[in-house]
């Protein structure tokens, strides 16, 4: 059953025009996102950020993490092209304000929004060559993907965790959901169908990072207990394994079930 477990258009052009440095103003963001006032101990400043802007995607990790003051080095590719730059990030509660530093001066300035669980954040940025907004988004510690472009990985196990799943065994066929996909903690909510019938049952799932090994444990609503062993397999979205239910403890079962990742 399933698993415990970056838009804007970031144009070659505009690079192409970052690097004319004398045909742009490179006067810094305006005092108040420099001054924005932040918690500079706040955990996300520990920890690394993935990010996208169009069809380029980012790596911000942070230079001086158990300080947590909010530096981070930034790295962005786009197929062959590569970009890096310093970041200034500043958090407070639900607000993320980042000034960015080309080698050359000038300045970016992103502003975005937190999801309810701080683990996704979302906005637009704009630069001294590129005044007009265009969007941006992150997530903060694990790579949790905005789309079915966006794949999971054995080493990105929490994606496994915050999107439902379609699973079968036998004749029947179930939808996992995670409880709180914006905060996953591997607590799924199952159902089941087959002909007329129907079940549901409670799931905590969990994925072993860098192996793909799944585990579940069920509990139906009558106190039956089922325990499912399981294995990613090498598209990164289906899982194939056996099961035994204590009230038939020496029969091995087959199941199989699919990622279903969704657009945010």
């Amino acid at each position: 059953m399933l698993i415990r477990l970056l838009s804007g258009t970031m144009a070659l052009a505009v690079v192409a025009l970052g690097f004319m440095a004398g045909a742009y103003s490179q006067t810094p963001p305006n005092d108040d996102v420099v001054h924005a006032k932040g918690e500079m101990n706040d955990p996300r400043l520990r920890q690394t950020w993935y990010e996208t802007e169009g069809e380029w995607r980012g790596i911000w990790t942070p230079t001086h993490p158990s300080d947590a003051d909010g530096a981070f080095t930034a790295s962005w590719r786009l197929r062959r092209q590569t970009e890096g730059a310093t970041l200034q990030v500043r958090v407070s509660d639900q607000i993320a304000i980042i000034t960015r530093t080309q080698p050359n001066g000038q300045h970016c300035t992103y502003r975005g929004t937190f999801n309810t669980a701080r683990t996704i954040v979302s906005g637009n940025y704009t630069c001294d060559w590129a005044r007009t907004p265009m969007p941006w988004r992150a997530s903060v510690g694990s790579n949790i993907p905005a789309s079915t472009n966006d794949q999971p990985s054995f080493s990105n196990s929490l994606i496994y965790l915050a999107a439902p799943w379609r699973e079968t065994e036998g004749s029947w066929h179930g939808t996992w959901t995670p409880v709180n996909p914006e905060n996953p903690d591997g607590h799924f909510a199952a159902h089941w169908a087959h002909d007329r019938e129907s079940a549901r049952a409670d799931l905590f799932v969990t994925v072993e990072s860098g192996t793909g090994r799944v585990q579940v444990h069920r509990t139906d609503p009558s106190g039956r207990t089922c325990d499912y062993a399981g294995q990613i397999a090498g598209d990164f979205l289906t899982v194939n394994g056996s099961y035994h239910c204590s009230d038939r403890p020496n029969d091995a079962l087959p199941w199989s079930a699919q990622l279903l990742l969704r657009r945010q």
